[in-house]
């Protein structure tokens, strides 16, 4: 939840210093952990339905590479939203007070339009329409194993490697689909958000939904560590 429309908060000095670091760094790490998601969900799509060919590539130490790159990635998109703001004291109508300002960057409509469009389909659209389609992917290869099993149970032989491996992805495909329902309020406030004009009834509306939606990824996130813990 944004504390920012909360009473008082916004007044604290510690709070507005917060603010020009605080929300791109979390903007980093939800940027970093959507791309996470996309990139496990890739990973076991080779593994399950491509395991001869991706048998090379599904290794730990290249996990570590995908890691390290995503992270990477991640930060050189959001870095520009570091240079965006900053806090110090504002005279207005005779009235001094501590609060962020604008920096010529943001003040660029060029920047704002393009920035604004490019984090929506590189952190929302993309890794929504991928994660589709490849859940549906591992779906039909987990039908798949199934009656694969039933077939081994029968003949009394490799049961536990396809056990093993029907886990695994069932646990991937219910971090995905806890992925889609709390991110996509987040991709559909994206594209009404940017309609609704400063100052206008409805956005006093945009902001309690986004609050909603900022509440939805923290849960994602937290159901996706514990998911992959229990895993």
């Amino acid at each position: 939840m944004s504390l920012v429309h909360a009473p008082g908060v916004a007044e604290q000095i510690s709070y507005v210093d917060y603010m020009p670091w605080g929300y791109p760094l979390a903007d980093l790490c939800s940027n970093t952990s959507v791309w996470l998601v996309v990139t496990f969900t890739v990973e076991r799509y080779i593994a399950v339905c491509h395991p001869l060919r991706g048998r090379p590539f599904c290794t730990v130490q290249r996990a570590k590479v995908a890691i390290f790159c995503v992270f990477i990635l991640a930060v050189v998109a959001v870095f520009p939203t570091f240079l965006e703001w900053k806090s110090g004291w504002i005279t207005d109508k005779n009235e001094t007070f501590y609060w962020i300002t604008r920096n010529e960057l943001v003040d660029n409509p060029t920047y704002e339009a393009v920035y604004y469009w490019f984090t929506a389909v590189m952190f929302s659209f993309i890794p929504i329409i991928s994660l589709i389609i490849f859940n549906a992917f591992l779906i039909q290869s987990v039908h798949r194993s199934r009656q694969q099993r039933s077939r081994m149970i029968q003949q009394k032989r490799g049961v536990d490697v396809i056990l093993q491996e029907t886990k695994i992805t069932i646990m991937l495909i219910t971090v995905v689909v806890v992925f889609l329902i709390c991110q996509l309020p987040s991709a559909v406030l994206l594209i009404i958000g940017k309609e609704i004009p400063e100052g206008s009834p409805k956005e006093n509306l945009i902001i309690g939904l986004n609050n909603i939606s900022n509440l939805l990824m923290a849960v994602n996130a937290t159901c996706n560590f514990f998911s992959l813990l229990l895993s």
